[in-house]
C-alpha cells in the first residue's frame, strides 16, 4: 500500500493507493473522519496527529462512529498522536491511548497505533 501518487507510472507495482489529505493541526475535535475518493473505492480516514491524548481519543471514537462503510469502502483510524507541542513524543501519548483502547468494547476498521503489542493486535483483530 502507498500514500503517494504514482508519479513513476508503475501501476499495480506501486502498490494499492490509499491517499488522503493531510490532517494535521489541533483545532477542533469535530474534525474527525473524512471520506476520500480513491478511484474504484472510498477511504474513510481519521489521521489527526497533533491532538492531546484526550482530544485524540475523542476524534478516534467519533471516527469509529462516523465511518459508515459500505461496499468498496475502507475505514482507517489512527490512534497515534505527537501531541500539540512542537517537539512532542508519541510514546507517552501511546501509553494512555493504548490503555483506553484495551478497555473499549466497540471498534471497527483498520486501526493504527503507536507502540503496539501482541495484546493490542489481538484486541483489534477480535473486534473486527
Amino acid at each position: 500500500m502507498r500514500r503517494y501518487e504514482d508519479a513513476a507510472g508503475l501501476g499495480a507495482d506501486a502498490g494499492i493507493p490509499l491517499i488522503w489529505n493531510i490532517q494535521n493541526g489541533s483545532a477542533g475535535t469535530s474534525l474527525h473522519t473524512v471520506r476520500e475518493e480513491n478511484g474504484s473505492y472510498a477511504l474513510w480516514v481519521q489521521d489527526r496527529y497533533e491532538y492531546s491524548a484526550e482530544d485524540k481519543w475523542t476524534a478516534f471514537m467519533e471516527g469509529i462512529k462516523t465511518a459508515d462503510c459500505g461496499e468498496r469502502e475502507i475505514a482507517l483510524h489512527f490512534l497515534s498522536t505527537k501531541g500539540t507541542a512542537v517537539y512532542g513524543h508519541p510514546y507517552s501519548y501511546a501509553g494512555k491511548l493504548n490503555e483506553r483502547l484495551m478497555n473499549e468494547q466497540k471498534l471497527s476498521g483498520w486501526i493504527v497505533v503507536d507502540f503496539g503489542c501482541a495484546q493490542i493486535a489481538g484486541k483489534i483483530y477480535r473486534m473486527n
